[in-house]
């Protein structure tokens, strides 16, 4: 589903719910509801009776790569090409990151992980030498263009967590008020143009990872190669208070924010989280 396709379906979803009361009171009249999730505008919620937790977080994200003509051959979880290269230390920073978005000169595609086999691609040990098995990290195609979360969901930088299911559902919308007013770059995805936002402090709970557990967090950030939350500590020193947001209508507009449409989730039969790597504190998909 293109960002055009997701918003429009977001919109229908929260023009149906327009007599709701959480539809009337979170946003901004004469403002779209899709729009205040796709423009971090999204007003103060009202906490009294809401869930707090203290949690602590890391970050993960999707590198960036060009495909080269020469370089290390992306392959499938059954040894299959998939009809891209990378350079050893693209390959390399895209099996620790667990995603990569390759520029191609026919467009762009994403790749996750799917898996190790049985060979190593090239040597990562001089980059990661505590995680040798990266060398031997196999890819599938994404869904989403910065990568695949839970049950179907498509991740979007700024706005998704991993989290362990045990403390935050998946599917739950989270309330971080040390986020909110925070002045971020936001990527602007295929043919749009980065741009400014002050962040509104919600967020989604949309996958989870083999190194999160707890109340441990990792935040989104897509294609940004830095950090940009001075929450994430990366430390368990370094807490911070949350809130679960539990709100139905609320809960709806993020699954669409996220490509999750009430009819696919009315069509799932179980949550899928596919195979996640866990070798890393920024990892969405890693084992290290």
């Amino acid at each position: 589903m293109s960002r055009q396709w997701a918003f429009f379906a977001l919109f229908l979803l929260l023009a149906s719910c327009s007599g709701c009361a959480w539809v009337r009171s979170i946003f901004s009249p004469g403002r779209p509801a899709a729009e205040s999730l796709t423009q971090f505008t999204l007003p103060e919620p009202d906490l009294s009776g809401a869930r707090r937790l203290d949690l602590w977080a890391t970050y993960f994200r999707t590198h960036r790569a060009r495909a080269v003509s020469d370089g290390v051959e992306l392959l499938a979880a059954d040894g299959g090409s998939l009809g891209v290269r990378l350079s050893p230390r693209d390959f390399c920073q895209a099996a620790m990151d667990g995603a990569v978005r390759v520029e191609r000169a026919k467009g762009a595609v994403t790749f996750g992980f799917a898996g190790l086999g049985d060979a190593p691609q090239t040597d990562c040990s001089k980059r990661f030498p505590k995680q040798s098995a990266i060398s031997r990290t196999r890819f599938a195609r994404t869904r989403g263009e910065f990568g695949d979360g839970a049950g179907g969901r498509r991740l979007v930088p700024l706005r998704s967590l991993a989290v362990d299911p045990k403390v935050i559902p998946i599917g739950s919308v989270v309330y971080v008020p040390q986020a909110r007013g925070l002045s971020l770059s936001v990527p602007g995805g295929r043919d749009l143009e980065d741009r400014r936002v002050e962040h509104d402090g919600f967020f989604f709970a949309a996958t989870t990872g083999g190194a999160i557990d707890g109340h441990k967090i990792d935040v989104f950030i897509g294609p940004l190669s830095q950090n940009p939350f001075s929450f994430v500590q990366s430390t368990k020193r370094g807490t911070f208070e949350a809130y679960l947001v539990e709100d139905g209508a609320l809960e709806q507009a993020f699954e669409a924010l996220h490509g999750r449409t009430p009819a696919a989730i009315a069509a799932a039969t179980g949550e899928d989280f596919g195979p996640r790597p866990a070798w890393s504190s920024h990892a969405w998909a890693s084992p290290w």
